[in-house]
């Protein structure tokens, strides 16, 4: 669903309202939480940039944001400052 520029997302059962710009919102990086599944990761930022590792990976995003995943969820992240 969108609305003005945002849209709304169910990431792992939650129901969260995403900026538009992905990766480049501090906003969307504060939504992030432990445990989230990749899926969920990349409804709210958007692909990373670059993907160091596969089942255990660390993400990265042009912002400087990182996010580490482990066993397909979130273990760790970095927000860009």
């Amino acid at each position: 669903k969108k609305t003005d520029e945002k849209e709304i997302v169910s990431a792992d059962e939650k129901e969260l309202e995403i900026a538009g710009d992905g990766w480049k919102s501090v906003a969307n990086w504060r939504k992030l939480s432990y445990g989230m599944s990749e899926l969920s990761v990349k409804k709210i930022l958007g692909d990373p940039h670059k993907i160091d590792g596969a089942k255990n990976a660390v993400w990265y995003y042009d912002n400087g944001g990182v996010v580490r995943i482990v066993d397909g969820n979130v273990d760790r992240w970095s927000e860009p400052e």
